[in-house]
């Protein structure tokens, strides 16, 4: 959609701010991102289950 601003009513200045981590970025701005693109819930926590399992049985070698 041409001219459409997923983040019209999001005030950047808040990045500056040390209260807004990580968790937030990833609540507040990468997650609208992912639900625009048509990944849903489902398909966010089945990659993040993949991710921990890879990670845990590399480091059990």
């Amino acid at each position: 959609m041409k001219g459409y601003n997923l983040f019209k009513d999001f005030d950047f200045k808040r990045l500056d701010s040390h209260d807004f981590k990580e968790e937030r970025v990833r609540e507040v701005i990468i997650l609208p991102v992912l639900y625009e693109l048509g990944y849903n819930n489902f398909d966010i926590s089945q990659t993040r289950k993949q991710e921990i399992q890879t990670i845990e049985s590399c480091q059990s070698k």
